[in-house]
């Protein structure tokens, strides 16, 4: 059974209770915009908090027993069902207990549409995964892109555009992401998933405003070097085998740049 308050009559639902065995089962506030769903042996124990405006969605997936929100309150639910308790709770609570977080939107002025997952430790975000999708029916994956954090800071990402053709349940992960403090400071691309990239793009190194470095024939040797200098100057230089040192030697490898396994 279920219970519907719209205290001013607008046609406006305020709070909807559906019941079960007497008890909340869930709760809907704001004609069904937030909607708190419980864990039912072990009320008032929250199993999930689902958010939606338009297209945009969130909903929190809470650890067992890791969050709790009593309809009732503290003077009763039904003492004053015309005024009855909005659903307010401390932030660091609520996100100590949450174990993920998944929001999905429409991509703007594209069609796509995009879902990211996030898990939570402690509060504190450990795993992303955010993957885009040709429109909302989900059925085509573009591609697909995780991001792995240290105390809640991001500090390595992998992008995927295909499958892999020998192994369909696989993806084949060719763009990586590099981060310093928390920002994204380059980018390697090994389309031959080969360990060492065919191009690296670094905004970090010392002296220039960005690096980008190609190894055309994928021989783990610098070909070329490009810098944009802090003058906006760009400086080109092709790197002959002859002339190449112990520097030129692609300064990345999948398995130390990244925590990834390999």
């Amino acid at each position: 059974k279920s219970r519907i308050i719209d205290s001013n009559q607008d046609g406006f639902n305020e709070f909807e209770i559906i019941y079960e065995d007497n008890s909340p089962l869930c709760i809907q506030f704001q004609n069904g915009r937030l909607r708190l769903t419980y864990d039912k042996p072990n009320y008032p124990s929250l199993l999930s908090l689902q958010y939606q405006d338009g297209d945009l969605k969130v909903e929190l997936s809470m650890s067992p027993g890791g969050f709790s929100w009593e309809a009732e309150g503290v003077e009763g639910y039904w003492l004053n069902p015309r005024d009855p308790v909005e659903p307010y709770w401390n932030d660091e609570k609520l996100w100590f207990g949450t174990r993920m977080v998944t929001f999905s939107a429409a991509v703007a002025d594209t069609g796509r549409y995009g879902v990211s997952e996030t898990y939570l430790v402690n509060g504190y975000p450990l795993r992303a995964i955010e993957k885009i999708y040709k429109d909302e029916n989900r059925d085509e994956l573009i591609h697909t892109r995780e991001i792995i954090f240290d105390d809640g800071v991001p500090v390595a990402g992998r992008r995927s555009y295909r499958m892999d053709p020998d192994n369909p349940v696989h993806r084949l992960w060719e763009l990586y992401e590099r981060y310093e403090d928390g920002e994204l400071s380059g980018l390697a691309w090994d389309p031959g998933m080969t360990g060492s990239p065919a191009y690296l793009r670094d905004w970090a190194l010392t002296g220039y405003l960005e690096t980008q470095i190609w190894d055309l024939n994928s021989d783990g040797w610098i070909d070329v070097r490009r810098f944009l200098l802090p003058d906006d100057e760009v400086m080109v230089k092709d790197l002959l085998i002859t002339e190449a040192r112990r520097e030129d030697l692609i300064p990345w490898q999948a398995s130390d740049w990244s925590p990834w396994e390999q």
